[in-house]
């Protein structure tokens, strides 16, 4: 297991991957394209909320899709359409922690499996009594993070789950006590709705029910977690 090349446990080729720079991929939420409109919408604005559900079914079998960016529209010649939005097969899930600085061994494990990684939105909120937020940006090149770069990493752990971690001040800037970390993810059942194409809306939209979806791209690109073959060969690439 001391070899890149010779390693046959994940935990161990993913450990590998880390010292060359590479985040091995996670799982991914099949992707569909549709349009959305609110025929009923009579206000200045609508919006549809980041985790909003579209219901769909294959085969029998019920999945839900998910609209994973706050998007507010103003009326165009009177009509509300979300045009060629993107919406992800899956739960959308928040979990935060509360930053205690005097625990050393505290970690920000995203407790769930089957996350797709490229569906996570990080945010700091001040404090339990100051609900400022903001948003911090995966960092992907260490030469741009500066001591006060809102910048977040991320690893496989040695249990196959997801670490988020922060800079210390130097390189990014550095969480303190009370602070809460705010985690927003798809949970996928990866490959299993590829292919979806009728779409209904689980919920209103800013209270107005009447809506149509018109779907553009079927669902697609559903896939596993990358395999310890393809892990070893793409992270040399990378260094």
């Amino acid at each position: 297991e001391m070899f890149l090349d010779t390693a046959v446990k994940r935990d161990s080729v993913a450990s590998h991957a880390k010292a060359l720079g590479y985040t091995p991929g996670s799982a991914k939420a099949p992707i569909a394209y549709v349009d959305v409109t609110v025929n009923n919408a009579n206000t200045a604005s609508v919006t549809m909320t980041a985790g909003h559900a579209f219901d769909t079914t294959i085969s029998g079998t019920s999945y839900q899709f998910v609209n994973i960016t706050a998007r507010t529209l103003q009326p165009t010649s009177g009509v509300y359409t979300y045009s060629n939005i993107p919406i992800y097969e899956g739960s959308w899930v928040t979990t935060k922690f509360t930053v205690d600085t005097t625990d050393s061994d505290q970690l920000f494990i995203i407790p769930n499996a089957n996350v797709d990684i490229s569906t996570l939105s990080v945010s700091i909120q001040t404090s339990s009594t100051d609900t400022t937020l903001t948003t911090f940006t995966k960092a992907n090149n260490l030469v741009e993070v500066k001591s006060t770069t809102n910048a977040y990493f991320i690893q496989e752990t040695l249990d196959g789950e997801w670490e988020v971690y922060f800079g210390d001040g130097v390189v990014g800037t550095a969480l303190i006590d009370g602070n809460i970390v705010i985690l927003a993810y798809v949970v996928t059942n990866e490959i299993d709705a590829n292919g979806a194409t009728a779409f209904t809306s689980a919920t209103n939209i800013s209270g107005f029910g009447d809506i149509t979806i018109v779907t553009n791209t079927a669902a697609a690109g559903g896939a596993a977690p990358e395999s310890i073959e393809t892990i070893k060969y793409n992270a040399p690439f990378s260094y």
